[in-house]
């Protein structure tokens, strides 16, 4: 079966095109470390993906499918609200039928904000509604970080002599961000890309000075 229908753009443009669209939701539920735990597929009866590039949590979605009872098995505990999961949307292929019958397009990785099942004789409906992975951090999921948090700061206690020294190191600016992402978005760290950041940050709060002020930077000394 050839997989590369989502670089055959003429295949893609006719699919877009087609007046009679029949499209289908997977959602997959996900481990902390993204791998797959239960899988669902099903029928779209309504719902929206929406993207918002203005805003923290930039990806949000609320979706509803039909799945067919015999088929589909519901593990309660991997749906749960917190958990993560993958969402795909997927298209029936009435075109070319060197393709497969569904062309399932990635929409990401989602928080689940709520959760519902609603089971007939033949029947299965599933209601699903999700944030991305922003919201684990602004408070919406997991809770508010404690302002006395502090992510800026290591600090050691070292033995020197009969004494319990107290030695604070000031971490960089990545550090710091791929230890918020890590332990409070529960991110893996391969997943975690950091570019174009200046290892640390200054602020000069005041200066009453006449003369002028210059600041040098030891990059060995970090100061």
């Amino acid at each position: 079966m050839n997989n590369n229908y989502l670089l055959d753009r003429d295949f893609l443009k006719q699919l877009d095109y087609s007046q009679e669209k029949q499209k289908y939701v997977r959602i997959i539920a996900l481990t902390n470390n993204d791998l797959p735990r239960e899988e669902i597929i099903g029928r779209a009866t309504g719902g929206s993906v929406n993207v918002d590039g203005a805003s923290a949590v930039r990806r949000s979605c609320s979706l509803s499918l039909l799945a067919k009872s015999e088929d589909t098995f519901v593990t309660d505990i991997y749906w749960c609200y917190n958990n993560k999961f993958k969402l795909e949307i997927g298209v029936k292929n009435l075109i070319n039928p060197k393709y497969p019958d569904i062309i399932w397009f990635n929409m990401g990785v989602y928080i689940i904000t709520s959760f519902s099942k609603s089971e007939s004789t033949n029947s299965l409906t599933i209601s699903i509604s999700g944030k991305d992975k922003m919201c684990r951090l602004n408070g919406e999921v997991s809770g508010n970080i404690p302002i006395s948090t502090d992510f800026g700061n290591l600090e050691e206690n070292i033995k020197v002599g009969n004494e319990i020294q107290t030695v604070i190191t000031k971490l960089p600016i990545k550090t710091i961000i791929q230890n918020a992402l890590k332990e409070y978005a529960q991110e893996l760290p391969s997943n975690i890309v950091i570019n174009d950041l200046d290892e640390y940050g200054y602020t000069l709060w005041s200066y009453r000075g006449n003369s002028p002020l210059y600041i040098i930077i030891d990059k060995d000394k970090k100061i």
